[in-house]
């Protein structure tokens, strides 16, 4: 587990400030990319009650494959609210219900 933080240089809290982990194991590091089911990148932990940046939702979206939104509902739900309307609340849930069904 790797907890990183992004912008903390800028002075003005509404442009960056995030913190920020990412999961990764040897076998991802051996390949090169992520490969481990449960293996994340830029995993928002706070950004001071603002939304993710659209990085840390595309991070999170690639690693949701049509297939997995086929076979869960309640995943492919949260994925099309958090797409429609990127708020930091749609995002946790995102993440809760990813985690919940690797």
């Amino acid at each position: 587990l790797i907890i990183y933080d992004q912008g903390r240089t800028r002075r003005n809290a509404q442009e960056g400030n995030e913190i920020l982990y990412a999961r990764i194991c040897e076998e991802d590091i051996k390949a090169g990319k992520l490969i481990h089911p449960r293996s994340v990148l830029k995993r928002l932990v706070t950004r001071y009650g603002l939304a993710p940046k659209e990085d840390s939702f595309k991070a999170l979206f690639d690693r949701i494959s049509e297939e997995m939104l086929s076979k869960n509902q309640e995943l492919r739900i949260a994925f099309t609210d958090a797409k429609e309307n990127p708020t930091l609340e749609n995002y946790l849930n995102l993440c809760k219900i990813f985690d919940e069904n690797i």
